[in-house]
């Protein structure tokens, strides 16, 4: 099943530097599970990839995460990934 992008299940890290990319991802997956979102998409934009793959490591490590991907070519491709 695919959800609708809202501000609610959204983060842009757009511009962000990896470390403190991380930490804001962390808090934001936080919320969205005790909130109850089934899906949340995080935006990193393409740039140089660093943000990319520090948010992609990280949810490689975080045991509640089930899976994630690249979005979707309406979701804004590899610039952003659905966790």
């Amino acid at each position: 099943a695919s959800f609708e992008r809202s501000q609610d299940n959204t983060l842009d890290l757009r511009g962000e530097r990896a470390d403190v990319a991380i930490a804001r991802l962390e808090d934001f997956l936080g919320l969205a599970m005790e909130l109850g979102e089934p899906e949340v998409h995080v935006i990193h934009g393409h740039g140089t990839g660093s943000v990319r793959k520090a948010v992609r490591g990280r949810l490689r490590d975080l045991g509640h995460v089930r899976r994630f991907a690249g979005g979707s070519l309406e979701q804004g491709g590899d610039g952003v990934t659905v966790v």
